[in-house]
Parts: structure tokens; sequence; C-alpha cells
């Protein structure tokens, strides 16, 4: 599941092509240690006008010795030697946040029928399910740890009730939360993303900032705010390329997903999420299915 990166612009309709990757070909596998990485227009590395920050402060780095190393006769530097070298300046600035974790993940959705059958919600990470998951009911949180894993995916998200206690039990077990948008603002609910020409901007915006207020943010003894350490990454959208009809048009889901990515950055900015947070940012990520896109090879190249 690729990151999508985070533009320090916090405007609405950001020039993505200020975002450049590290080095093509060898990209860094994403882990949940991972920060999201903020586009700095003030100074330049790694490419033109773009640097990488991590939303937390990180150190100078210590191995200078390395840009020394590679190095031909005249100071000359192989374009092999120069990439290694970026490479390996990008995962020292990984290295930097947190050590690399493996996801143990468990996908949780546990629907209480053996029948087929019509939920009237299917949020099962609100307080109000807490019956299931939680230690002082059924503890299917610490069956999970008991199992191995370090990671829950959750599915279902009603905005509208407190994730708290969720995310604070996770949190006590040791648990990464990767959380996620429901179908609900982008294909269920009246004036639905595929009502507005796949612009899902005002929908996911409205449903974000309920999720904030309602858990996923947590308030400091300054008045300021911060995420809640549990939650290490929100999914814009499951399986977008299979979500939107007509699907033979992969551009309308493509459409959706960034201006959901550019609401929920709205949503944090008006929340106290700006450019000078430096505390913990989950990441962002979309989850594409396995179908084939038959559609997709015109827009190669």
């Amino acid at each position: 599941e690729p990151l999508l990166v985070r533009p320090k612009g916090w405007k609405s309709g950001f020039a993505w092509n200020e975002v450049e990757h590290i080095h093509a070909g060898k990209l860094l596998i994403p882990t949940l240690s991972h920060k999201r990485w903020r586009v700095d227009n003030d100074t330049k590395s790694h490419g033109k006008n773009s640097t990488r920050s991590h939303g937390q402060h990180g150190g100078g780095r210590e191995d200078s010795k390395h840009h020394d190393e590679g190095r031909g006769k005249g100071g000359q530097q192989s374009q092999k030697d120069k990439q290694d070298e970026e490479v390996h300046e990008a995962r020292h600035e990984l290295e930097l946040v947190a050590p690399l974790k493996l996801i143990k993940g468990i996908c949780y959705s546990p629907v209480p029928t053996r029948h087929a059958k019509r939920l009237d919600n299917d949020d099962f990470f609100s307080d109000e399910t807490s019956s299931m998951w939680s230690r002082m009911g059924r503890g299917d949180l610490a069956v999970m740890k008991s199992m191995g894993a370090n990671t829950v995916r959750l599915y279902g998200n009603d905005p509208h009730r407190s994730h708290e206690r969720f995310l604070e039990e996770a949190h006590d077990l040791g648990f990464h939360v990767i959380a996620g948008f429901s179908d609900y603002p982008y294909i269920q609910m009246r004036d639905n993303c595929a009502t507005t020409h796949f612009d899902c901007f005002e929908q996911i915006k409205e449903q974000y900032k309920m999720n904030l207020e309602n858990g996923f943010l947590k308030k400091k003894a300054d008045g300021s705010v911060e995420y809640h350490p549990a939650l290490r990454i929100m999914t814009l959208m499951n399986e977008p390329d299979i979500k939107f009809f007509p699907l033979s048009k992969p551009r309308n889901f493509a459409k959706a997903m960034l201006s959901a990515f550019d609401a929920v950055l709205e949503a944090e900015r008006e929340a106290g999420i700006d450019e000078t947070y430096r505390g913990h940012l989950p990441n962002l990520t979309a989850t594409i299915s396995f179908a084939v896109c038959t559609a997709c090879r015109k827009l190669d190249g």
C-alpha cells in the first residue's frame, strides 16, 4: 500500500508536480514507523525545490563520511554511486524517526450474525461495540495480541461515534491501528461523491472533522491537540478501482482519492494540525483491489 505525500502548502488544490520520490527504482518499503513526508520549498535537497522532514524533530546527519565515499578521480562521482548515496541518506533519515517495524496485522470486522443480513451500522471500533473488543467484554484485541499480532485494520467508520476507548485499549496492548473511511460518504449517503462528479472534498472533510473530534485527536495540557499515538495509518478509500462506475474510467476514482486527501489535510488544519505541528502523524494510504483495470493501459506514459 503506497503512502501518499503530505504537502506543506495546506491549501486545496496543491501542485502535485512539486512532490518527488526519493529515487525511482529504489524506493524504500513503507512500514508503520515511517512518517508522511512534507515538502519544504525553502530548501533544496534530493531534487529541485523539495526536501523531506518528519513532522517530529530529527537530528542532523552524523555520517558525513559517506559523502566522500564512492568518488573517482578528480572528485567525480558515478551516477550509480550518486543514486546509492541518495538512497543511503533517505534510509538514514527514516532511521532517525524510528526503527522499522514489521506489520503483523488482522482485519477486524466481527459481524455478529451467521447469516446474510443488513446491518444498521458496521462500525466495530466505536465505544458502543466495546463488549466485543474490550478486555471488559469478550476481549477480541487481547486475543489477537496473544496470537502475535501488532496491528489491527478496521473498515466501518461512523464519525458520529467516539473511538477514543478503542484507541486507548489498542495503545495499552501495543497495537497500531489502521482506520479508514467507510463506503458511506463515497457511494451510500445522500449527495455522495458519485453525485458530485467524484469531487469528495466536502463529504470527506465533514466526516474526518467528526473523526478528529471523536477520539482521533487528544487534547494536551497546554490546550493544543495531537494525534492519538495508536492511530498509525488512515485509509482514504478501500478498493477505489471497483467502487465507482463506470469502471472503465479510472480518472474518476483518481479524482475521488485526491479530493479526499485534500479534504483530510483541510480538516486537520482547521483542527489545529497545521504546518507548525511537530507531533505524530498517521500515514495516509488507499487500498487498491486485485481487479484488472483494462482501461488503465491508455494512461501509461
